[in-house]
This record gives structure tokens, sequence and C-alpha cells, in this order.
């Protein structure tokens, strides 16, 4: 008994050390910077993707399609789940040609119900979708890249705010 009383002591001597530290949960490692960096600039471009997904493309088709009246953040929030662009240009022409909800596409898409599926239950040509959003992909992200370097060159020549205006003169107290 005693030799087992004496083990517990030496493992707990030993591990004493260890206990005393304590995990708050922060960390932080040499990529973690970096990737923060790149999550932000992802976040950045599929935010701009958007909008020009949204320019791109008739308000009453993508209050019908997303039935939503904000289509940008619907845009935006699909693909941060995990919808890739010419993913989401070929749903969208199904739910447009098919009057079928965009995120019931979505969630069977996530469901993993394959594109060729989706086409074929709905009536689509996946191939004809498969060109036509190519195409219609490369032609947003050029228009995405014009305009996130007009939104950034904008953001740093705009003035501060408030700076330049004339300060308001002093009102006359009106009960007198």
């Amino acid at each position: 008994m005693f030799k087992i009383i004496f083990a517990l002591c030496a493992i707990a001597a030993a591990a004493r050390p260890a206990a005393a530290q304590v995990y708050l949960g922060a960390e932080l490692s040499p990529g973690s910077l970096l990737k923060a960096e790149e999550a932000k600039l992802s976040r950045e471009n599929d935010d701009a993707f958007a909008r020009a997904f949204v320019l791109e493309n008739s308000t009453a088709a993508l209050y019908a399609v997303f039935e939503s009246t904000a289509p940008e953040i619907a845009v935006s929030a699909s693909l941060r789940r995990g919808i890739y662009r010419q993913e989401l240009l070929i749903l969208f022409s199904i739910a447009g040609s098919t009057g079928v909800p965009f995120g019931q596409l979505a969630k069977e898409r996530e469901k993993g119900v394959s594109l060729r599926e989706l086409a074929a239950r709905y009536g689509s040509d996946l191939l004809k979708l498969f060109r036509e959003s190519g195409e219609r992909q490369k032609i947003i992200e050029e228009k995405a890249g014009r305009e996130d370097a007009l939104f950034s060159a904008a953001a740093s020549t705009a003035p501060a705010a408030g700076a330049g205006l004339p300060a308001a003169p002093p009102q006359e107290n009106e009960q007198k």
C-alpha cells in the first residue's frame, strides 16, 4: 500500500509543472496571422463578387430566385457557406428557369445531391449551364475586380468624416 501511495505522490510531484499551465483558449501560431489575412481577403473578394453578381442580374430575377430583398447578402452568405462561384451561377440559372427557390437547391446540394441530379430533376442541360456559367463567371469576376479597385481607391482618397465642412452656426433660443 505504501508503495502505491509513494508512486502516486511521485507522479503528482512530477506532473505539477504541467498542471500549472493553464490554457485560456487563446493561441497564436506563426501562420495564424497569415491565415486571418487570407480569410479577410477571401471574404472581401466574395463580397465584391456578390456586388458584381447583383449588378449583372435584374432585380426582379434576384428577388424571385433568392426570395429576399437583400440578394447581395444572400449571395455572400452562400459563398461563405461553401458554394463555389460557378456552382452558384448554375443553381441561380436552374432556380430562375424552374421557379424553385435558390435556398431549396442549395440545401439539396449541401445534403450531397449532385449538380447532375439537380439538372436532370428540373429539366436543365448541365453541360450548357457549365459553359454559360463559366463565361458569366469570368465577366462577373472582371467587374468585381474593377469595382473592388474603385472602392479601395475611393476609400484611400476620401476625406475624413466631417473634414472640410463648415461648423454649424450657434442657434439662438427660440423661446424668447
